[in-house]
């Protein structure tokens, strides 16, 4: 694609009109709109309000000249669908778009942000409440708060919270709707990946945090927090025929009280029968894995797995090393329901724990890092 030598930047507002030009005096109604006329270099500002539609995104970036599509409000831009059951966003043919601070939800729909494409940038934003298979009815449909398909590969997911993906206290017994669902392809490119997810907040989601199936493999799990969901903090594998998922890094994560759900309370283990509950605990490996996974410096603490508390990290073929096991992470204030302060006490055990491979080089509030000895586990970088 040639380059753009007049990238423009373009305006959508709540009372906008698609039939004047978009620029900020005379701002376009919807999104969809914007996606429709945009080329390689051009900026979507998205002003705050409610956005009652699907987005489908079919025009590509370049390297150079990414397209960005952004909610320069933080959270203020919010895209609720359009009541179909499609995907809140969708990312289609569009290769090198970014996604950025949008508050996005679906309660009609299966999925809220979905890319197909390669190089695709989904940072800073809200994904929550999005029903999925189970509670809408569906019971053969998943779902995924942010779902990565392929054959896209080189896809950052970076500093989102995504909650409340499917029913998180999954009362039918469902275990296929999740917070961030990896299922593209390997890269081509040398230090390629497939999915990088680097600093997310994930958690009450109705099975898996971070989850991968299908032909996932290649990925950077790395300083992400999955607490309170369904079945499992972070799940690494494949089942397509010929795919295996191998040559992934799971490092510097913080995964705390997943797999309490159905059976259970979200304190009394008792209630949870031993080996009739769906529960894998904090991070787990499944189905087709080959040996090259690696699992450094995460801290697990208080997951459960089939009816046991279990902080263990159950892997199948990859090795883990320096993992931080049943010791509380010590956040400033943790509740269970995402509205505590998930930053790291001075005395937290993740301070200075983590390993430099593959780690971001800010935290979630785009900190510099290191600060201080060493990098730190989880996505907020301590400082005074």
């Amino acid at each position: 694609m040639a380059a753009n030598g007049n990238p423009q930047n373009y305006y959508v507002a709540p009372v906008g009109d698609d039939l004047s030009d978009g620029s900020a005096a005379n701002p376009w109604r919807t999104i969809s709109h914007a996606g429709n006329v945009v080329a390689s270099g051009d900026t979507v500002h998205v002003l705050p309000g409610v956005y009652s539609e699907s987005v489908y995104l079919d025009n590509s970036g370049t390297p150079s000249q990414r397209i960005r599509f952004i909610s320069d409000t933080p959270w203020g831009a919010k895209i609720t669908g359009d009541g179909s059951g499609d995907p809140a966003i969708q990312i289609r043919k569009a290769n090198y778009v970014d996604i950025v601070g949008f508050d996005v939800s679906n309660v009609n729909g299966y999925i809220g942000i979905e890319t197909l494409a390669s190089y695709s940038h989904i940072v800073g934003n809200l994904v929550h409440d999005v029903s999925g298979g189970c509670k809408l009815g569906q019971f053969s449909l998943g779902g995924a708060g942010i779902n990565l398909v392929g054959p896209g590969h080189d896809v950052d997911v970076i500093g989102n919270v995504v909650h409340d993906a499917g029913d998180y206290l999954n009362p039918h017994g469902c275990e296929t709707t999740h917070g961030i669902y990896v299922e593209n392809a390997a890269s081509p490119n040398v230090g390629g990946y497939s999915t990088r997810a680097w600093n997310n907040i994930i958690y009450r989601n109705e099975s898996d945090g971070i989850t991968s199936w299908h032909c996932a493999t290649q990925m950077i799990i790395v300083n992400n927090l999955a607490f309170e969901n369904g079945k499992t903090g972070i799940f690494v594998g494949a089942n397509d025929p010929g795919c295996l998922n191998d040559n992934s890094i799971v490092n510097n994560n913080i995964v705390v009280h997943n797999g309490w759900h159905d059976f259970c309370t979200f304190t009394d283990t008792s209630q949870c029968p031993i080996g009739n509950h769906s529960g894998k605990g904090g991070i787990q490996e499944g189905g087709s894995t080959g040996p090259n996974n690696k699992y450094s410096n995460n801290l697990s603490y208080q997951n459960l797995y089939i009816g046991v508390q279990d902080d263990a990290i159950h892997l199948s073929t990859g090795t883990q090393s320096n993992t931080i096991l049943g010791i509380n992470p010590q956040f400033v204030n943790y509740q269970p329901d995402g509205t505590g302060n998930y930053h790291l006490l001075a005395s937290s055990p993740a301070v200075d724990k983590g390993t430099s491979i593959a780690t971001p080089p800010y935290d979630f509030e785009n900190y510099p890092r290191p600060y201080g000895a060493g990098y730190d586990i989880g996505p907020y970088e301590w400082h005074p």
